[in-house]
């Protein structure tokens, strides 16, 4: 199985690329390139190494306010220069909605 270390963060932290991670949005660019804090679960975190939350980015047509939650799954690795990049599988207006 294809394994992600998050070498920017924790030589020791790896994690699944093909899971499926839940975010929450920082902020979005004039680009339309939405910042986000990957939320990572306990069993997520023991396989990381890390409590820590990860920081990520990924491109949305549309407008998303921050705190908005998205579901996401990793594209690109960490470097020193730059966050993790995913790929935005869904984002949840409903909370945005109802605020």
């Amino acid at each position: 199985m294809i394994m992600f270390k998050y070498d920017y963060y924790d030589k020791n932290a790896a994690l699944y690329i093909r899971d499926s991670l839940n975010g929450i949005v920082r902020y979005q660019d004039h680009n339309g390139n939405l910042h986000i804090k990957l939320m990572l679960d306990e069993k997520e975190s023991a396989e990381c190494g890390s409590s820590n939350n990860a920081l990520a980015f990924g491109y949305w047509t549309g407008k998303v306010s921050p705190g908005t939650r998205v579901m996401c799954t990793v594209r690109k690795f960490a470097t020193e220069t730059r966050d993790i990049q995913v790929r935005i599988d869904s984002v949840e207006y409903d909370a945005e909605i109802a605020a």
